[in-house]
């Protein structure tokens, strides 16, 4: 009776215990919640991203090219890229399939190369690694990459983004950081049906070709981008939504500006990247001293109607770049020496809006203030950038001379502050024409004249028409990204990212902006508390493990000698 009392007993446990898993199933199944408990949320996505897989209508499919045997970063980058797309299919199910594929998995050279060959063409950049073997040195040909499919479109993802076939762990890291951005930013691609376009206006001797090439090529891979030059002609910036007029030096005509009034008008968005004051460090190269006038542009009625004041100033910032300066000779070679170049302010972004939230300092040149002008209600106002609080202010004609360099400027005593550099404007505008001209322009059906505009539209204007403008080698035609810092020779500065936020946020994209500002915290030892503190740390770390292994042993010899004594 004993016996049998016994099995009904487990049968019924197992039973039970069955019951509780088939219950557990149901309600996972029903109830779907994650937890995040790190304070940065670094292993959750962000909200934009679950609506943008939860919105798939069909299977995107994501071949992603990191399988076989690579160094430990690379093994790294492939486990964060599986983790992410796990993430999204857990959110999108089934409209989210992946797979990783080892591009040399075949031991046929001629197949290997095939592969390599489709890969190349396909978009995906390979990398050049040395490794060391037991048998000597081995050369591996990696494809950090992926390719995305959604119905009949299929688009590369780069997901190691370095400028150097060798990455150093610096850009391992980046690429790992922004892997949530970069997939979303595609698959956003490659289920759009309709890819917006982008007008790069030139013809006024404004920043292009070599000096725009970084930018260019970065807001590519999302949006269709033209050269275009508007030549008086009326239906030029016809189906575009935004318009890029960087560094214009030359005089817009009065033809060309109703244009892109008008542009504005029917609800196209606009980014005006302009100086105040003309001047460049080419001019400084053959002489110490350079004297900077006021900009030839044009804008300055245009943009003060929409409702900002462009000053004809120069700002001199003690938050700023440096530059190397000859302070005589070393031998028979120059002696350089890097000094604080105040004319080029290095500006700190906020986390006021999601344009600027962050995003590394952005570098600047001959950087003019701006000013918020006009009380319509119907046009929002938000500072982006300004400078820090030790600002002093050239105004027109400003001389500009090398020797800065080695006086006090005065910053603490002369200060006017934080300075508005780069502002937002949302709404609807009012024509810079309005009340301007002729009836029979007004009721032209060709030009079709609007006032105000019936829609809400958005425009940014910094003052800085050389914020998007890269540093190139024209000898060689080799070109640098955007915000390197061609002394320091390392990637420091953050305008590409806040130029694509603002791309974004004026195409009304917001939700990549959203996946961009994810900020993953880096939390650093203090060093002095671990020099201070050396010998008792490496003490815990050896003495610690040893004592928790012999307090685990010890109780269990305790419970063993009671249960068998």
């Amino acid at each position: 009776m004993s016996r049998r009392k016994t099995k009904v007993n487990a049968l019924l446990s197992v039973l039970i215990s069955l019951g509780i898993l088939i219950f557990i199933n149901v309600l996972n199944q029903s109830f779907f919640k994650r937890f995040d408990l790190t304070s940065d949320q670094r292993h959750s996505l962000r909200d934009a991203s679950v609506e943008i897989v939860e919105e798939l209508e069909d299977p995107v499919f994501v071949r992603v090219y990191l399988e076989g045997e690579f160094p430990a970063d690379f093994k790294r980058l492939r486990n964060a890229v599986k983790q992410i797309l796990d993430e999204l299919r857990a959110y999108a199910g089934e409209n989210i399939q992946y797979e990783f594929i080892n591009p040399s998995a075949s031991n046929d050279p001629v197949k290997k190369k095939e592969m390599y060959t489709k890969l190349s063409e396909s978009g995906l950049t390979y990398t050049n690694l040395t490794i060391r073997t037991k048998d000597g040195v081995e050369e591996k040909i990696l494809f950090p990459g992926a390719l995305i499919t959604y119905r009949n479109k299929e688009i590369p993802l780069q997901l190691l983004k370095s400028t150097n076939r060798v990455p150093s762990p610096e850009m391992m890291q980046n690429s790992i950081n922004n892997l949530e951005y970069n997939l979303l930013s595609a698959i956003h691609q490659v289920t759009q049906t309709r890819k917006k376009k982008i007008a790069w206006i030139g013809g006024h001797g404004e920043i292009t070709g070599l000096d725009a090439y970084d930018m260019v090529e970065h807001l590519a891979e999302r949006y269709t981008i033209f050269d275009v030059n508007i030549n008086e002609k009326l239906n030029a910036l016809i189906g575009y939504d935004l318009i890029i007029i960087a560094g214009p030096k030359e005089a817009i005509s009065e033809k060309d500006k109703f244009i892109i009034d008008q542009f504005i008008m029917k609800g196209g968005a606009a980014m005006f990247l302009v100086d105040g004051l003309q001047a460049d460090m080419d001019s400084l190269q053959s002489q110490n001293n350079m004297m900077a006038l006021a900009s030839n542009h044009n804008l300055w009625d245009m943009l003060f109607n929409y409702g900002v004041r462009l000053k004809r100033d120069v700002l001199m910032d003690a938050a700023c770049a440096m530059i190397p300066i000859n302070v005589g000779k070393f031998g028979d070679q120059a002696n350089l020496k890097m000094f604080p170049w105040y004319f080029h302010p290095t500006l700190i972004t906020t986390k006021n809006h999601p344009i600027s939230a962050n995003v590394n300092p952005v570098f600047t040149q001959f950087l003019s203030s701006l000013d918020t002008v006009g009380n319509d209600k119907d046009i929002k106002k938000t500072i982006l950038l300004e400078t820090s609080p030790l600002t002093l202010r050239r105004m027109a004609p400003a001389r500009i001379n090398l020797n800065t360099v080695s006086i006090d400027p005065g910053f603490e005593k002369n200060s006017i502050g934080k300075t508005p550099v780069a502002v937002l404007l949302e709404g609807k505008f009012k024509s810079l024409y309005a009340n301007r001209l002729t009836p029979n322009i007004e009721q032209d059906t060709l030009i079709a004249f609007q006032e105000k505009a019936l829609l809400d539209t958005r425009i940014m204007v910094v003052g800085d028409g050389e914020i998007t403008k890269n540093y190139s080698n024209r000898q060689t035609g080799t070109v640098y990204p955007l915000g390197y810092d061609k002394f320091l020779r390392k990637i420091v500065y953050g305008n590409k990212d806040f130029l694509a936020n603002a791309v974004d946020y004026l195409l009304n994209d917001e939700r990549l902006i959203k996946i961009r500002a994810k900020e993953i915290e880096v939390r650093k030892l203090n060093d002095r508390k671990i020099l201070a503190k050396e010998s008792e740390i490496q003490l815990a770390n050896l003495a610690l493990p040893i004592i928790i292994v012999g307090v685990f042993v010890f109780i269990i010899l305790i419970i063993k000698r009671r249960k068998f004594s």
